[in-house]
């Protein structure tokens, strides 16, 4: 069974605003908040630092 606390809440508007791919200031602040837990979870998925940073460096970071 999941543990829902040990997920992060995204904000609902914040999620509707990356729907446009355009919307650079959404990506950077999605970036800003989250990158160091897409890292994370690329690490624990069993990816290296390197390819772990290569997934964040992706996410859209305008």
């Amino acid at each position: 069974m999941r543990d829902d606390s040990d997920w992060l809440p995204t904000r609902q508007s914040l999620l509707s605003r990356l729907r446009a791919w355009d919307d650079g200031e959404s990506w950077a602040r999605f970036h800003r908040d989250y990158g160091r837990l897409l890292f994370h979870y690329a690490r624990k998925a069993g990816l290296n630092a390197t390819e772990a940073e290569d997934v964040v460096q992706d996410t859209p970071s305008r």
